[in-house]
């Protein structure tokens, strides 16, 4: 697929491969038929956002843990060696970043289940049903 030439590189992508996204991103059917793949983390990130500022509704963060197991060390200053903020800003290919920002509505695919009794499988794709804090 060759696409034309825009203003924002992430529109055009959006555009050509979702058309008219806006009212038919809950069909199913319409998502399984289409992806957008890209090289590199950094451009999914960017076009995630650019989908996620187009969909209507009240966005919910949720965050990943944040602190090291203390059960797996003896040393008391661990705190001090791995604070919070880096700990947070770690990003690492497979892994999920700090924070996952959703809205009710949006597709997710689950790609690794890391508690595969409590859950559904890996590769599943779902809709966001509340916009609830654990």
């Amino acid at each position: 697929m060759i696409l034309e030439k825009g203003n924002d590189p992430r529109e055009t992508i959006v555009n050509s491969i979702y058309p008219n996204l806006l009212s038919n991103y809950k069909e199913p059917k319409f998502l399984e038929e289409r992806a957008i793949l890209c090289p590199r983390n950094e451009t999914v990130e960017e076009i995630n956002e650019y989908i996620m500022n187009q969909i209507e509704g009240e966005e919910v963060t949720y965050h990943s843990s944040d602190s090291v197991c203390k059960a797996s060390t003896n040393n008391r200053s661990m705190n001090q060696m791995y604070p919070t903020e880096f700990l947070n800003s770690l990003k690492f290919p497979g892994i999920p970043n700090h924070e996952l920002n959703l809205k009710v509505g949006m597709p997710v695919v689950l790609l690794r289940n890391i508690n595969q009794s409590a859950g559904p499988e890996s590769s599943c794709r779902q809709m966001t049903q509340s916009g609830r804090s654990c």
